[in-house]
């Protein structure tokens, strides 16, 4: 019995070594197999230190992390400057005559509120203690001023525009420097503009020339054709009048027949255009009607109360321009009749009473005469030969002077000079705008 147990437990004891040898081969054959693949694994980690590699093992590249954008800074502030095609600075281009305004004109524009704009002048050849000749406008941040027009008179200080603050009339003889420059709430002093000039010699006579014209320089000069004609030399006289030089009045200035027994005194090239006025004034026949008035039918000339003048030697108003009357190229009509005088306001008035309440019927004939037919029907209360004087200059332009060419001082961007009729200074193509144009009768392409 002790036998067979005995022999019973070494053949169970054999077979668990059997198996655990069996066992062992198989874990030692995974073991290699799992070492020999090792490389092709990949690690992520977030740890930020930098762990060294195990021996053998090439260690890995470091990851490439973007380089994070920029932050947006605030745009630098921008000022510049934008000149006048006609009215320029002082330049090289054109000496200025000694003694004499010179009118500043162009915008400064800023990206942020302006602080000031100053205008620094200084002589090349002289330490006279006049230079350098500075002038400053300045602004409060707070009205948050970005656009200035140096004819503005916008200064919470003093009330005034650069141009009117410097005084060109002071500088010596010679060669000057100019500079325009402009400081904002972060930017001081930067530069817009830096020119040369020349005030000529003192002169017993000043010399019109091109800053003496309100935007209208190259129409006279178009018209003229050549400078001499009409830039001629003078003296300030009283007020806003001048002297011209005698010798350039004998040459191109003359005296035609005009209407109603009038003498019109107009430049040599004028002539024909006035003529054709004349003629136009004198054969044309016309006809308002409206509210209980009817004018019958009247020759256009007869619309005229008072002639006012043509060639007359002077300066505008306030002495800043040239006025066209000084070439003979303009002339006045009915101007104590209103609205006629020169005042912005009557823009608005004459469009509505023509525009509005002037209606062109055709031409009619009555008794052998062919004549324009309106009809009024507005609440004018002045009248001139049955006709409203609010259309008055209006039916002389229309009928007689936008035919022979003219231009009308009621399209004047400054102001409204009804009275006014003139051959250089505006363009009649104005007068067919659709906006402002109160042209009803004539087209011309």
């Amino acid at each position: 019995m002790k036998n067979t147990f005995f022999w019973i437990a070494s053949i169970v004891i054999a077979a668990a070594c059997v198996i655990f040898i069996f066992i062992m081969l198989l874990y030692d054959d995974a073991l290699n197999h799992t070492q020999a693949d090792s490389s092709n694994i990949v690690f992520v980690t977030q740890s930020p230190a930098k762990q060294p590699a195990a021996p053998g093992i090439p260690e890995p590249e470091p990851a490439i992390t973007p380089a994070p954008l920029p932050t947006p800074e605030a745009a630098s502030a921008l000022v510049t400057f934008i000149e006048d095609p006609e009215l320029r600075l002082p330049n090289m281009d054109e000496n200025l005559p000694f003694g004499q305004r010179f009118n500043l004109y162009g915008f400064v524009r800023s990206t942020e509120p302006l602080v000031s704009v100053t205008v620094t002048i200084d002589h090349v050849e002289t330490g006279n203690p006049l230079y350098p000749y500075v002038t400053t406008i300045t602004f409060d941040p707070a009205h948050n001023i970005t656009s200035y027009s140096l004819e503005d008179a916008y200064s919470p200080v003093v009330k005034v525009s650069l141009n009117d603050s410097v005084d060109f009339g002071q500088l010596l003889p010679g060669r000057h420097s100019f500079t325009l420059s402009a400081s904002t709430e972060t930017l001081d002093n930067v530069m817009l503009v830096s020119n040369d000039f020349i005030v000529n010699e003192q002169s017993e006579w000043l010399q019109l020339y091109s800053n003496n014209f309100r935007n209208n320089y190259l129409k006279a000069l178009a018209f003229f054709k050549e400078p001499e004609r009409f830039l001629f030399k003078f003296k300030f006289a009283e007020g806003r009048h001048i002297t011209i030089d005698p010798q350039w009045v004998k040459e191109y200035l003359t005296s035609i027949e005009g209407v109603n027994e009038q003498t019109w005194k107009v430049h040599v090239d004028a002539v024909p255009y006035f003529k054709k006025a004349a003629q136009y004034l004198e054969s044309t026949y016309v006809r308002v009607q409206g509210n209980g008035h009817d004018s019958g039918i009247i020759k256009l000339s007869e619309l005229i109360k008072t002639f006012n003048g043509s060639y007359n030697s002077r300066f505008v108003t306030d002495k800043t321009f040239i006025s066209h009357h000084a070439f003979g190229t303009a002339a006045d009509f009915n101007a104590y009749m209103a609205p006629n005088n020169n005042d912005f306001e009557n823009r608005a008035v004459i469009k509505h009473e023509v525009g509005d309440c002037l209606k062109f019927n055709g031409i009619a004939e009555k008794s052998g005469k062919s004549y324009y037919d309106f009809t009024y029907t507005g609440e004018w209360q002045e009248y001139y030969k049955e006709v409203p004087t609010s259309v008055i200059n209006y039916l002389l332009y229309e009928l007689a002077f936008y035919r022979a060419g003219f231009g009308w001082g009621y399209y004047y961007a400054h102001t409204c000079d009804a009275m006014h009729f003139t051959l250089t200074e505006r363009d009649i193509s104005e007068h067919s705008d659709a906006d402002t144009g109160l042209r009803k009768v004539f087209e011309y392409e």
